[in-house]
């Protein structure tokens, strides 16, 4: 297939990378969460094991580069505190030094401790997906441009150009250098029109991944395959599912690359048997919607979706609250300083007058001060009429001519 998409074939394999998850520990809900401790395969029994610390992460991707032979890794981030998830990282680096370590915290992170956290990653990350969200009144292209100015790193996403219309504003503000359009959400079209427009710009194409069967692992492989450029390693949820396949030929990850079938079509025959029982099981279940706070009720009490608004924007509401003073004493800072030197000069021309009439003692430095606070006044005073589009005029030569001399607008 790859083939008859946009430039045709331009690569035998595609280059993948392992995706880490932290993982927790399933025994602390009573869900029918899949039971391998008993598999013959390495990868399918620690996958369901608990991955909470850094030398779990590691092994998990040792056991992941013996069985897949990955050269790039990407830990899913905003799971646990940012800090120690780039320590994480660290120990990824120190462990496969010559592999390419990113993190995806899906924009959870802060601007300012999205900055704080990347800054030092700089030889140690290759990119940084999705480091920080809307924040402050601000969309997240504008903060991941603010970013990007910050932090000399390359920046990925899959969250702020999911569309032509995001990518033009992401694209205009320089906040990506990388696009992950995958193509079971941009199509197959879609996402190779996005790889092309990428390598005429000079800006890279990749691809982000949702839980699939091997199905879509296949489709991955056709995209991947026709993809002009040099894309960067492409996601891969599959590790996560392998062994739940539908297919009876599927494409095989090895030494980092997924193969791409040579057959017709995707290349790939479907095992309608296992297609069927997994219908079955489908149609089985009481809810098809997915539902993340089921699970994280087990470990949080009352833990719903909006936790992780708070999370997202734990600092966008002070932010807000402080951009909001800010943008009023922007507005009206001149007023204030007038009204309070105004103020001064009233009461102080009021004491005057009371000192002089009452103690029979003038306040003789009061008259100095109100001439220095209106000669300063005036520096105020010019802002505050230019932002009102009115300044002082003297007029009197002027109106002794005809109008349309006295204002250019009204010569013809």
């Amino acid at each position: 297939m790859c083939e008859l998409l946009a430039e045709g074939k331009q690569r035998d394999k595609v280059e993948m990378l392992g995706y880490l998850f932290y993982v927790s520990d399933k025994n602390k809900t009573d869900l029918p969460y899949l039971d391998e401790s008993k598999s013959t395969d390495p990868w399918f029994r620690y996958r369901r094991e608990e991955i909470l610390t850094h030398d779990r992460i590691v092994e998990e991707a040792q056991i992941l580069q013996e069985k897949y032979g990955f050269k790039a890794f990407k830990l899913k981030g905003g799971v646990l505190d940012g800090a120690y998830e780039m320590d994480t990282c660290r120990a990824l680096k120190k462990a496969f030094p010559d592999a390419r370590i990113n993190i995806d915290p899906n924009g959870c992170w802060s601007l300012e401790e999205a900055i704080a956290l990347c800054k030092p990653m700089e030889n140690v990350l290759s990119y940084i997906e999705d480091p920080t969200g809307p924040q402050a009144g601000f969309s997240s292209r504008e903060v991941m441009a603010e970013f990007k100015n910050a932090v000399h790193l390359p920046v990925a996403t899959n969250m702020i150009a999911t569309n032509w219309r995001q990518f033009y504003h992401a694209a205009a503000l320089k906040a990506v250098d990388i696009v992950l359009a995958d193509p079971h959400f941009w199509g197959m079209e879609g996402s190779l029109r996005m790889a092309a427009l990428l390598k005429d710009w000079g800006l890279t194409w990749g691809s982000h991944s949702n839980n699939h069967f091997d199905i879509t692992l296949a489709t991955f492989a056709q995209v991947g395959a026709a993809a002009p450029g040099n894309p960067t390693a492409l996601d891969t949820h599959w590790i996560w599912q392998d062994g739940q396949n539908l297919l009876k030929d599927t494409p095989q990850i090895k030494d980092g690359y997924l193969e791409v079938p040579d057959k017709p079509g995707l290349g790939v025959t479907l095992d309608m048997d296992k297609v069927m029982k997994a219908n079955k099981l489908y149609n089985a279940m009481p809810s098809h919607d997915r539902n993340d706070a089921m699970a994280m009720q087990y470990l949080i009490p009352n833990w719903n979706m909006t936790a992780i608004s708070q999370r997202y924007y734990i600092c966008t509401k002070k932010d807000d609250v402080s951009m909001k003073i800010l943008q009023k004493l922007d507005k009206n800072f001149e007023y204030i300083v007038l009204a309070l030197m105004l103020s001064t000069m009233c009461l102080l021309s009021f004491a005057n007058v009371i000192s002089r009439y009452v103690f029979n003692q003038a306040l003789t430095w009061s008259d100095e001060v109100c001439c220095y606070l209106l000669a300063i006044s005036a520096f105020f005073c010019l802002p505050c009429a230019i932002r009102n589009n009115s300044t002082l005029k003297v007029d009197t030569f002027t109106n002794i001519f005809p109008i349309q001399f006295a204002n250019p607008r009204y010569c013809m």
